[in-house]
């Protein structure tokens, strides 16, 4: 199938490098992932460092109800594919393919850029099935597992950063404040470093449930065919249990360990958005006042190195966005 090829002058690229402990100064600038800028906090009892918000979260929770502190809900070990928006459509149609990378569209022919209509269908919130992938392809989910934990950047969490294990989860619980039944509840995770907010979780037809008053967020471990672990607080208590992976649940990114961030080699990442001009008609003609900047989708973008050779390809995703990772 032909696609329109869209080719890049080094000029245009954005261009990140990064050093394998860079982030103990970014934590205190600030981390600037996925057009959201985060912060770190540090308990001083545990010596983990985490971000200071839930990831897609606009800032950190001035209260344990505060919706948007609540940031973004993930289905177990997928990627930040457009799924985890609260306003993501749904679909009871699993999907067929495990892409633990940038999200990528295939098989979309474009024609001019300046008539793409397209739709992303793997960016919808898979619901009605205990997991949002089909069987046969990852039913233990240990290739998810190691999505969830990989700190190099092309997981869900900032480089350097993963999904916490339920060890993590436990240690800081047991740095909780108790309520007077001897239990940390919400009020103790919020009052926490972490300020948890009782975000609730994004449920199998596509609702939201628990919102303001119970607080779930995923661990980085499988558990038995279909479903995931994670912590889970309320009025009363807080747990730890394992539930279906196509909930949609927040992620609270931990820092990985100095072992872990010095076994990893970092490379050098190019992204950038691909934007086109749609100029809205009215009666009098084409209305240029009221110009807008809209993301071209599905194109293929390629990389080439000093000799115009083709090096790495990859597809812009439904915003547009495209990435070329540890080159």
């Amino acid at each position: 199938m032909n696609h329109k090829k869209v080719f890049f002058i080094i000029i245009f690229m954005v261009l990140w490098v990064w050093e394998g402990h860079a982030d103990h100064l970014a934590c205190s600038k600030g981390i600037i992932f996925k057009d959201k800028q985060y912060k770190c906090v540090v308990n001083h009892q545990t010596g983990k460092i985490w971000l200071d918000r839930n990831l897609g979260a606009s800032y950190v929770a001035k209260s344990n109800i505060d919706i948007f502190s609540y940031g973004n809900y993930y289905q177990w070990g997928r990627p930040a594919d457009g799924h985890e928006s609260r306003r993501s459509k749904a679909s009871n149609i699993q999907l067929s393919s495990l892409h633990l990378s940038t999200p990528i569209v295939q098989d979309l022919p474009i024609s001019t850029l300046s008539s793409v209509i397209l739709e992303d269908k793997t960016n919808q919130f898979i619901t009605t099935h205990n997991d949002w992938l089909v069987p046969g392809i990852d039913d233990n989910g240990s290739k998810r597992e190691v999505f969830f934990s990989r700190i190099d950047g092309t997981g869900v969490c900032p480089r350097n950063f993963r999904v916490p294990t339920i060890a993590e989860w436990m240690a800081e619980y047991h740095t909780w404040e108790k309520s007077s039944s001897g239990y940390a509840n919400r009020i103790g995770a919020y009052k926490s470093v972490l300020k948890l907010p009782s975000a609730g979780a994004r449920l199998l037809n596509g609702n939201m449930g628990g919102m303001d008053t119970i607080g779930f967020y995923w661990a980085s471990e499988a558990s038995g065919s279909e479903t995931a672990k994670y912590i889970n607080f309320d009025a009363s208590t807080t747990n730890i249990l394992h539930d279906k992976r196509a909930y949609g649940m927040p992620i609270r990114c931990i820092r990985a360990t100095d072992e872990e961030i010095d076994g990893i080699t970092f490379g050098v990442s190019i992204g950038g958005k691909i934007t086109y001009d749609f100029v809205p008609g009215s009666e009098k003609g084409l209305d240029y006042a009221h110009t807008q900047k809209r993301p071209v989708r599905g194109v293929v973008v390629e990389l080439l190195d000093e000799n115009g050779i083709t090096i790495a390809e990859t597809n812009t995703d439904s915003r547009g966005r495209y990435n070329f990772e540890n080159i």
